[in-house]
This record gives structure tokens, sequence and C-alpha cells, in this order.
């Protein structure tokens, strides 16, 4: 679809819309540095990454509306946010039914520690930790030693992760845990560190979210 003149909108230049395997998202959170948490018209809610024009040219905050481009690999998880509505472009689109009237509300609250996203809540003391970049999820396949274990990957590769220090001083890691793990810049095909472990309750968040799969 592309770009349109809006010539009836003062208020409007230029209007952004999706084009192909492009979707109407809301920002639920910002995640900080350039992601964000996206609610997308198709009913799932994706880590959003802003690509750095966009992110030197304008300012998104919570209830934005965005275009997001799912990426090929992760696409159910992951995307690019590659346009910003503004207030009147957003009322536009709502008058044009291109989003529904109640799409910009529901803003994510914090109440008690708890996130909470269209009446799903991530569990206390959450901490707001997903994966940064080259960062993978990983589940536990077995325990090795004192500071190392196998973990099954997202990517499809099964890697040997070390448990940093900080991390094996203040949890337990059990098999079939799920954990984030960075990969060396160095072996990182095969080695890297356990930087965080999951509880069961924000696994299941995680699952809900589609952040990783049911089945993981």
């Amino acid at each position: 679809m592309g770009k349109r003149q809006v010539k009836s909108e003062s208020d409007l230049k230029e209007i952004r819309l999706p084009e192909d395997g492009e979707l109407f998202g809301r920002v639920l959170k910002i995640l900080g540095g350039e992601y964000v948490m996206v609610k997308c018209t198709d009913g799932i809610t994706r880590r959003g990454r802003i690509r750095g024009k966009l992110k030197r040219r304008v300012w998104i905050r919570d209830n934005d509306i965005v275009i997001i481009a799912p990426w090929d690999f992760k696409g159910d998880v992951m995307g690019d946010i590659v346009w910003r509505f503004t207030l009147p472009q957003v009322e536009w689109l709502k008058e044009k039914s291109h989003v529904p009237r109640d799409f910009s509300r529901g803003a994510p609250l914090r109440s008690g520690g708890q996130i909470v996203m269209d009446g799903l809540s991530a569990p206390r003391n959450f901490g707001d930790r997903l994966p940064e970049d080259g960062e993978l999820f990983g589940r536990v396949l077995e325990s090795l030693d004192g500071e190392h274990i196998m973990v099954k990957c997202t990517d499809g590769i099964t890697k040997r992760g070390r448990i940093r220090g900080k991390l094996k001083r203040r949890v337990w890691i059990r098999d079939n845990d799920i954990v984030i793990i960075a990969p060396w810049d160095f072996k990182g095909d095969v080695m890297g560190d356990i930087v965080w472990r999951f509880t069961r309750p924000q696994v299941e968040w995680l699952k809900k979210e589609h952040f990783i799969p049911w089945d993981f």
C-alpha cells in the first residue's frame, strides 16, 4: 500500500500504511535501548526493534500506534518497527476503519510489582528481562558440574552454558529450566554464558505472549 497523501486532513501531510506482511501494532511497553513490546492486529504480542532511521527521527512511547514488519526468522515473536503514527493520524486510521476504535486503549499498568498487559500479568519480580542483541532463550537439558549446563537454544543449537557467578549465587538452576544464554564471541556456536533463569510463572507468561513455543 505504501505512503498516501491525505488531502482532506490539514493536520496530516503523509501517512504510511502497512505493506505486504506488515501489521499495525500498539506499543505496550518500552523495554529499553531500541526495543518495545507491541500488541499486533493479528493478536500476537511481539518484541519490536526500532530501526535506526526511525529511532533518530521520532520518540516512541507507550500506547503509540506503529507499523511492525515481522522478521522472516522468528516472525511470530520479533519484528522491526518501521513507522510511528501521530495522534491526528491515529484518529484518521480509526475513522477509515484501518484500526479498531479501542485499539489505542489499555495502557500497560504497574500494580504491586506486576506488569499488566491486556489482562495478562507478568509474574512478580519479572525484572523486564528478555533476550538482548545476540542472546537466546534456552532450555536446560542437563547439569554437567558446578557451573556448566547443556542448553537447547531457540536457534536449534545445543550449547554448553556457563552460569555466571552472580546468578550462580542467587538462583538454583535445574533440568528443563528456561534461561537466557549469551553466546560467546569466540566459539559462540557451542559455548555461552547463562545470564538469567525464569521461574515457572514467568515461563507460562512467556508462552502466553508467544516468546517461546508452548512445547519448548
